[in-house]
């Protein structure tokens, strides 16, 4: 069993979500960070996942992250930066979704 096995067989953590190849944060020290370390500390799933099932996983983890929001002890500033990032993958995933509609449109 690999690591990453490991740390992904404890479903009772946290679920896998997916994310476009490529995507990391690099470390803050170092400026590096593999993806495989990224997708390991954040259980991350590496697919190409369709809009519909990118929404449906969105959906769950924002239920997920503003139930959790009030028992936090983040401060307003971190609640609102978390808020942010919420809003910011809202709007792209609306902007494919109206993409979608439009290119619907013009086919009919």
């Amino acid at each position: 069993m690999t690591k990453k096995d490991e740390v992904c067989s404890d479903d009772n953590l946290l679920a896998m979500i997916s994310l476009p190849a490529g995507s990391q944060v690099p470390d803050p020290s170092t400026g590096l960070s593999t993806s495989e370390e990224y997708d390991l500390y954040f259980r991350i799933l590496r697919d190409n996942p369709g809009l519909l099932e990118w929404s449906r996983v969105c959906l769950s983890v924002y239920d997920a992250q503003l139930k959790d929001l009030d028992q936090t002890s983040l401060t307003p500033d971190e609640k609102l930066q978390i808020l942010h990032g919420i809003l910011l993958v809202q709007r792209v995933t609306l902007e494919k979704w109206v993409k979608i509609g439009e290119s619907l449109r013009r086919e009919t």
